[in-house]
């Protein structure tokens, strides 16, 4: 899964790369569409475990559509800065939108672990 942060939220794109099913029938949209409370996960994998660490962003999650193509347009140009593959990729229709409410993070630190 790829995302981006404006800083305020998190945007993850349903994309065009292959699905199964169309992006509305995903499960993940469908789950958002039930039930709003998210928790996004991001980590930072070593073969060195004092280099772990993780970020979990508890939040609120909607779907951006097609109707808000001046937001869809931006979270396109904030994608293709970060990933240079959607600039010929195309980011699809619509994308998760996920305002964070909480924020908690770990990293381990020279063998031993910190909360921060």
């Amino acid at each position: 899964m790829v995302f981006v942060f404006d800083g305020a939220y998190f945007f993850i794109p349903l994309d065009s790369k292959r699905k199964t099913v169309s992006p509305g029938d995903l499960r993940r949209v469908k789950n958002i569409e039930k039930n709003a409370k998210v928790a996004l996960l991001v980590d930072e994998y070593s073969d060195s475990w004092k280099d772990l660490w993780f970020i979990m962003i508890l939040g609120l999650a909607g779907i951006v559509k097609n109707s808000e193509i001046v937001l869809l347009k931006e979270i396109h140009r904030m994608l293709i800065a970060k990933y240079p593959q959607y600039e010929s990729l195309g980011m699809g229709d619509s994308c998760i939108k996920i305002k964070p409410i909480k924020v908690t993070s770990w990293k381990n630190a020279e063998g031993s672990v910190e909360h921060l």
